[in-house]
């Protein structure tokens, strides 16, 4: 805080937790990935609109690789980021199973469960990889 000439008052009007300045991107960035799934035509297959939507939100997330390795990084280096980092990808796997049950295709709670976990799998290891 003191780097950006910041008084802990003005921060924490900002930012409720130190921890939310490091994620403070991730509700838009799960918005984006609920719109590319929810953009994926009926007719396919959650598994298959799924794999698309990964693609899709990976191409849009290509500006913003760099900064979520860091963050990755970052995350490793302490206990509280390392929880809220749980934290998010457990609120990212709910939102992708609300998402596939509400598709119309497959709504077995246990696959649309399993595909979420693995899709946010997918996005944890893009994140990993350089």
């Amino acid at each position: 805080m003191q780097l950006a000439s910041m008084s802990p008052r003005t921060f924490f009007r900002y930012f409720e937790t130190k921890e939310d300045v490091v994620f403070q991107d991730a509700p838009r960035q799960l918005d984006a990935l609920r719109r590319v799934l929810r953009d994926r035509p009926p007719s396919e297959s959650n598994s298959i609109a799924l794999r698309s939507a990964l693609i899709s939100f990976s191409e849009l997330l290509e500006e913003e690789r760099e900064e979520l390795y860091l963050r990755a990084q970052l995350s490793r280096t302490a206990r509280t980021l390392a929880e809220r980092a749980a934290i998010e990808l457990q609120n990212w796997r709910l939102a992708l199973t609300e998402e596939l049950m509400q598709r119309g295709g497959d709504r077995d709670n246990t696959r649309c469960q399993l595909l979420a976990g693995v899709g946010v799998q997918g996005i944890v290891a893009y994140t990993l990889s350089r």
